[in-house]
């Protein structure tokens, strides 16, 4: 319980100072700065769940002495007491943090209202119509940000749900629990942010698809690294193989015998290893050689195909009531607010039809 409470308090600190130091690096645009933020956010969150657990448990031995000299953990494999111990420290960590949205959140409108209960003199208890005719505020624009809520994070919720998708995938095979997990934290992630947006926060602010494309992109290696380390799983010779190893000692962790070398023998684990090696080379090729690809012609054309629709031409289509309209308008927001939403071009035409 303690190492799980430690890495969900780790993740939190990881992911406010990664975002400080993106923010304070800086990018050209705001949906640039909001992917950066999330790619950091969401390695640091995946390395201190998922990774740093595995290998600082981890005794590659078998696999390498070179990796066993800097790998000297307890565990030489997936064996029955890594389940036991790190399986079970990853499922309990996961599952506390499916119902750490609703806390955050919650500290969140907390913050907001000591903040707006402050401002009004402490009239928590009062009708809202006297409530909000009371404050300290000199300016319009801090009364505004104070009583419209805090901005909406966007990255950290990007981050969060990355997060949740890469644990599952990479640990689901052994661990089938975590599935499960993870449906209930998208849907309380759902669930919270839902009301979140609709009573807490102010409107986000228009962006771009650079982020959604760039969780997509993330979410692509998800199925090489179920295949991966679900192979690596499947494939533990202890549980499938009945494969004993002698012990010196009763307190020692059995030795695997699951190397690199095993990796050419046959298997039941073999085929997700194929379907992996198949998935890999296919991504090498699209990230390394996708200008070459594309100019022997293997990749899905990127040509935009002009369809003519047969649509008449727009003054020719336009009805008289209706070009009336669009000409008083526009004249009248030129002469009242100094701007007009057509070009003087076309209204002239309009005018004249």
């Amino acid at each position: 319980n303690g190492i799980m409470v430690t890495i969900i308090v780790i993740n939190t600190i990881l992911k406010t100072a990664i975002i400080e130091l993106v923010t304070w690096i800086g990018y050209d645009t705001h949906s640039e700065l909001m992917t950066k933020i999330t790619n950091g956010v969401f390695i640091g969150l995946f390395f201190n769940t998922a990774i740093l657990l595995l290998l600082t448990n981890a005794n590659l031995s078998d696999v390498s002495t070179t990796l066993g000299s800097f790998f000297s953990g307890t565990y030489y494999d997936y064996s029955p007491y890594w389940y036991a111990t790190v399986g079970a420290t990853l499922v309990s960590t996961m599952q506390l943090n499916a119902f750490m949205p609703p806390v955050y959140e919650g500290i969140t409108n907390a913050t907001v209202w000591l903040g707006q209960t402050r401002d009004n003199g402490w009239r928590c208890c009062r009708p809202k119509s006297e409530r909000q005719y009371h404050t300290k505020k000199t300016q319009i624009y801090q009364y505004l940000d104070l009583y419209t809520g805090p901005d909406y994070i966007i990255h950290y919720k990007y981050s969060g749900i990355l997060n949740v998708t890469f644990v599952t995938m990479m640990y689901g095979l052994g661990l089938p629990m975590l599935f499960p997990i993870a449906f209930l934290s998208f849907f309380i992630i759902y669930a919270t942010e839902r009301y979140q947006l609709a009573y807490t926060y102010q409107l986000p602010p228009a962006m771009d698809n650079k982020m959604t494309q760039n969780a997509m992109g993330l979410l692509s290696y998800t199925p090489l690294l179920f295949l991966l380390n679900g192979y690596w799983m499947l494939a533990n010779r202890q549980m499938f193989e009945n494969v004993i190893n002698q012990l010196t000692l009763s307190t020692e962790e059995m030795s695997s015998a699951h190397g690199l070398n095993s990796v050419f023998a046959m298997s039941q684990a073999t085929p997700m290893l194929l379907i992996g090696f198949c998935i890999l080379v296919i991504m090498l090729l699209r990230t390394c050689f996708y200008e070459k690809m594309q100019k022997w012609g293997f990749v899905i054309s990127t040509n935009v195909i002009e369809v003519d629709e047969n649509l008449p031409n727009f003054f020719n289509a336009i009805k008289l009531a209706d070009a009336d309209w669009f000409v008083s308008e526009s004249n009248y927001l030129k002469e009242n607010y100094k701007f007009t939403f057509a070009d003087d071009k076309v209204v002239e035409r309009l005018d004249n039809w």
